[in-house]
């Protein structure tokens, strides 16, 4: 995941990292940091839980999706709310980050709630299915890195 050095020293109260980026490189640490990123960002109001509005916090920083927001007259419509974005980088990145959301979970033989969603013009959430991974993918974890290890720099 990619997580700028001034994010990575807010979430981790570690101002090192600004300048200090080799940490950032290490598989275990990112992913830990970045899935700790997206759990901030997703409780943040201007995000509400939304897919689309997340992944347009994690691209372009919430402080640019607080601003969108507000100039953007996207009539509540979902799928407006993504061509009506100002940054091309930002609609591109919801698009796929999305669309593989999807399609991994369809692989997965998961259910695909936010596709539902958007099809149906509602805004899509984020739904945890792991209890709904078929048998074949329970050996499968993700990283054991845990948030007090982010702060000790294991």
């Amino acid at each position: 995941m990619q997580v700028m050095p001034e994010t990575a020293s807010y979430l981790t109260g570690d101002s090192s990292l600004k300048w200090k980026r080799s940490r950032l490189y290490d598989p275990d640490f990112n992913m830990a940091l970045g899935q700790r990123y997206i759990e901030h960002l997703a409780d943040l109001s201007v995000v509400e839980g939304n897919l689309f509005m997340l992944a347009a916090a994690y691209n372009a920083g919430p402080g640019n999706l607080s601003r969108w927001r507000r100039k953007t007259d996207y009539r509540n419509d979902p799928l407006l709310f993504i061509e009506s974005l100002p940054a091309q980088q930002t609609r591109n990145f919801i698009g796929n980050v999305i669309s593989n959301l999807w399609l991994y979970r369809m692989q997965m033989g998961q259910p695909t709630p936010s596709l539902d969603a958007v099809a149906s013009n509602a805004w899509p959430v984020y739904e945890t299915l792991d209890n709904a991974t078929p048998h074949r993918f329970a050996n499968s974890s993700p990283t054991n890195t845990t948030r007090a290890e982010i702060h000790a720099g294991n």
